[in-house]
């Protein structure tokens, strides 16, 4: 089979760790780097960019309190639109996130901080995070962060 490549780099929009993304990686540039890339503008921008959930507090506990949530409510919600019927307006989707949060024991903050997601943490634990998704091979990070009920103060 062969490829018809033109590229415009690639938006990995999935939440994968450092590992998962090498191989993405690996394999993205060693398609651009074999077939008969014909780019679709001037140049070839060969580019990889993995989404990350982001949330920083110089206190780890605060942190995974103002982003954990969120970014748990944000897979739910994507889980949600793929697999029931939603009515705008009408659907009761936090409520039933929390439902589902509560029974599988994510509610208590022990949890949370045991559990949060890479992206989620103090400066240093963004920096850990950062540079494994670098020495992965990934050229951007997007951050995640609007999701759920987060202040706009948390947020800034």
């Amino acid at each position: 089979m062969r490829y018809s490549l033109f590229g415009v780099g690639a938006l990995a929009f999935s939440f994968v760790d450092p590992a998962e993304a090498r191989n993405w990686s690996r394999i993205y540039y060693d398609t651009i780097r074999s077939e008969a890339c014909v780019p679709i503008g001037h140049r070839v921008n060969a580019n990889i960019a993995m989404v990350s959930a982001f949330s920083i507090h110089p206190d780890r506990e605060e942190a995974v309190r103002r982003g954990q949530e969120g970014f748990e409510f944000f897979g739910y919600a994507l889980g949600a639109l793929v697999t029931k019927d939603t009515v705008p307006g009408r659907t009761t989707l936090w409520r039933d996130f929390q439902r589902a949060r509560s029974e599988q024991g994510f509610g208590s903050p022990v949890a949370a901080v045991s559990t949060r997601a890479p992206g989620i943490g103090t400066p240093e634990d963004l920096n850990q995070h950062l540079r494994a998704f670098e020495d992965s091979g990934v050229d951007q990070v997007i951050f995640l962060q609007q999701a759920g009920r987060h202040r706009h103060d948390d947020i800034c």
